[in-house]
């Protein structure tokens, strides 16, 4: 497909600059169908716009089942979120069948991004943001059971120490960082759930006895991080 086809096909909305610096930088890319553009967890150099084909974005449940999060075709970007915000993609994406697709250096992109005022790139910020929550609880519907769904909130959640997030109050808790106290009541663990307070509280329960958490008065101590992590299925 020519470039001037191209842009006055699936790219109509681009300003003229815009075409001339994307002539200039992207290049097209042909994918079979099965071929990836990105893994989950890596971190892709390009943003992917798709000019003929399909693509899905999708990433795999605890059960090795694989959960669609959407199914792009021409015009759409597959999967922007990590070019956006700079950080690993939540997902995977793979070509349905043949496709071109537009690579769009993640640099040029950015600077995108970055050309908006600072209110649009709080903004910006914010929207990527609720996608990653949104996309996490794909995988939250994927969970075999209460205690498995209550163990990935808290895991979760007790990454929040890295990250500094503070929607609830997270510390670390021990000389080496391997024990996190999550500041939460058993009424907004079920909130997060989508579930009530008693299926939470029997589900912290048999979390307790199997010594993954020890709970008090609005707060849950995690012991062993890794271990919760990996009963929670990560």
């Amino acid at each position: 497909m020519a470039w001037a086809e191209l842009a006055d096909g699936v790219l109509p909305w681009l300003l003229p600059a815009e075409r001339v610096t994307l002539a200039r930088r992207a290049r097209v890319l042909h994918l079979a169908g099965g071929a990836h553009l990105f893994q989950a967890g890596e971190q892709p150099d390009a943003l992917y716009l798709l000019l003929s084909g399909a693509a899905c974005c999708y990433r795999p449940s605890v059960a090795g089942r694989e959960v669609w999060e959407r199914v792009a075709g021409p015009g759409d970007l597959v999967c922007p979120l990590a070019t956006v915000d700079r950080r690993p993609a939540p997902a995977s994406a793979r070509a349905l069948r043949p496709a071109e697709v537009l690579a769009i250096p993640a640099d040029l992109a950015w600077e995108s991004v970055t050309a908006a005022t600072s209110l649009g790139r709080a903004i910006v910020r914010e929207l990527c943001d609720c996608c990653r929550r949104l996309s996490g609880q794909l995988t939250l519907l994927s969970l075999d059971g209460a205690d498995q769904r209550v163990a990935w909130v808290l895991s979760e959640l007790s990454r929040q120490v890295d990250r500094g997030m503070e929607a609830h109050v997270v510390r670390p808790d021990g000389p080496r960082n391997g024990a996190a106290v999550v500041e939460i009541t058993h009424a907004d663990l079920a909130a997060l759930l989508g579930t009530s307070r008693e299926v939470v509280s029997r589900s912290l329960s048999r979390l307790r006895r199997a010594g993954l958490v020890e709970t008090g008065r609005c707060r849950i101590r995690v012991p062993d991080l890794a271990a919760l992590h990996r009963r929670a299925g990560r």
